[in-house]
């Protein structure tokens, strides 16, 4: 199956992707999402040269459904430097989502190449033994652990 990349969701494809972002993120409510969808679709991709500012990018099949999509932005790491920083990366496992994976991780590639990062950082919200060893294949190696502790509104 062909797939394609978009960076930038119309408001349908900002719903249909409400289900994707579901899977990783199920606390999340719809109202949350498009509003952070409506902040990082005012950035184009090349604003992911300017630290913290919000992207996402999509995959499409040649119907024009979702089947994959990632959010990512320009931040200083300790370890690294300048980094991709990817805190959401889902590609739904039927058919073919090899190929949508892949392709959000060439496109990952080559947005850190393009704004000077010197690694990306991939957060997943799950262990999906499969897609891990899809980014370990990829070049990816696991550094660490995350741990995120919520705090009440102040």
């Amino acid at each position: 199956m062909r797939f394609q990349i978009t960076t930038r969701l119309t408001p349908r494809e900002v719903d249909q992707a409400f289900a994707l972002i579901q899977i990783e993120a199920p606390e999340m409510t719809l109202a949350g999402w498009r509003s952070f969808a409506r902040s990082a679709g005012q950035a184009a991709p090349a604003r992911a040269n300017r630290r913290r500012a919000p992207s996402l990018a999509a995959v499409k099949d040649a119907r024009g459904y979702l089947s994959g999509l990632c959010s990512y932005r320009k931040a200083r790491s300790l370890r690294h430097g300048d980094v991709l920083a990817v805190d959401c990366f889902v590609a739904l496992d039927f058919l073919n989502t090899q190929g949508a994976a892949d392709l959000l991780l060439h496109h990952l590639e080559e947005t850190a190449s393009a704004a000077g990062c010197s690694a990306i950082e991939i957060t997943l919200a799950r262990q999906d033994t499969r897609l891990i060893d899809q980014f370990r294949g990829a070049g990816h190696a696991l550094e660490g652990v995350l741990l995120c502790k919520p705090l009440l509104p102040v």
